[in-house]
């Protein structure tokens, strides 16, 4: 944990959130190379509960830095905020992935990738969450389209928290558990494919209360800086428990039985008091594991988007054309992904997060200042 002027960098969550998203990049590179994971198996159940894991961290973030901050909500410089920290790696990864499907209608299809428009504009838009959140364009920018629904509703939760207290934060998540239940034992059908049920998997509104419980979780604790070692033990014993529950709770043998009925509300119990036992523990590694986490942690959002991205025209060139084994294609796809995904978060994610810092507080020389000092 480092602070940088008021505020906290909370690096455990920082490793959290980026070995989740090396998780889904493992679940992809394995699902196209030998098969889907078993369900029951952590990569398996991971493939569904990182990004549930990434909605906690997301709404857990973001209340510990209103927090911390401790002034008025101001609406315009979290959206600025927010804008340029979430579009410009999604546009780059969009034009990318339009690119791939042109490509390969072209070359492998023989015919010419007409996209529709509305689906395009929603998209470019960011706005299919709310409308079309099934009709996304580049591989995993689903959730990305519940975040922006997310982030909509956050302004209206946080108000209501600072005005209400701390039982306005439990009716918010008691009201989103409703929807959630719905779609957990009513609306998704067990007796269908994994892929008939996605669409209605991936509606915000069956994942706003992994959201909102992030909220809570800030609102309800803080990190414990004691360094008392025998909490330290306690809290590092808690966590090994809750990733082994996580691990060895029985589910189905399809992979749609992790979106249902009680093991939906098991995994999705744990991954809550997991995120909430790290965000306690406040734990920051040394050494080069510190190192390679921090690196995860920042750049999780490029690895998150851009791995497919890399993954596709790596394995036609590689795989199909040259006839190497899938699985090495997908160990150099990987490589590719942390280079490629290091020298975008400095060269264009990081000065986009840095724009809109200084516009979010009415800086409007920051572009000049940036330029310039290239």
């Amino acid at each position: 944990m480092t602070r940088t002027g008021n505020m906290t960098r909370l690096h455990s969550l920082d490793y959290l959130r980026g070995l989740m998203a090396i998780s889904v990049m493992l679940y992809h590179y394995t699902s196209w190379s030998v098969g889907s994971p078993d369900p029951s198996s952590l990569l398996g159940k991971l493939g569904i509960y990182a990004v549930s894991l990434f909605y906690i961290l997301s709404g857990l973030s973001l209340s510990f830095v209103f927090f911390s901050v401790g002034k008025p909500f101001s609406l315009k410089e979290f959206v600025i905020k927010r804008a340029f920290r979430i579009i410009p790696i999604f546009w780059l990864c969009l034009i990318f992935s339009l690119v791939l499907r042109y490509l390969q209608h072209y070359f492998i299809s023989g015919d010419i990738y007409q996209p529709e428009w509305g689906v395009l504009f929603l998209n470019f838009s960011l706005l299919f969450g709310f409308f079309m959140p099934d009709q996304y364009m580049s591989i995993g920018a689903w959730s990305i389209g519940n975040e922006v629904v997310f982030y909509t509703i956050f302004p209206l939760i946080i108000y209501a928290c600072t005005r209400f207290g701390k039982v306005m934060a439990i009716c918010c998540l008691c009201l989103s558990l409703l929807p959630a239940g719905y779609f957990a034992f009513v609306l998704i059908d067990v007796t269908k494919e994994f892929s008939l049920n996605w669409s209605l998997y991936v509606n915000p509104l069956n994942q706003l209360f992994l959201f909102v419980s992030g909220i809570c979780i800030a609102i309800f604790f803080k990190p414990d800086e004691s360094g008392m070692v025998k909490l330290k033990r306690v809290y590092t014993l808690s966590l090994i428990i809750l990733v082994g529950l996580f691990i060895y709770v029985p589910v189905g043998v399809n992979s749609v039985d992790l979106m249902v009925g009680m093991e939906r509300v098991i995994l999705s119990t744990l991954s809550i008091l997991i995120v909430l036992n790290v965000y306690i523990f406040q734990f920051t590694l040394k050494g080069w594991l510190n190192t390679i986490l921090l690196f995860f942690g920042k750049c999780c959002y490029s690895i998150y988007l851009i791995h497919p991205i890399v993954a596709f025209p790596l394995s036609f060139l590689l795989h199909d054309k040259l006839g190497v084994h899938l699985v090495i294609v997908h160990i150099i796809s990987a490589v590719v992904t942390f280079i490629a995904s290091a020298i975008i978060y400095n060269r264009v994610e990081l000065p986009m997060i840095n724009i809109g810092k200084k516009l979010a507080v009415g800086d409007t020389r920051a572009l000049l200042r940036i330029r310039l000092s290239r």
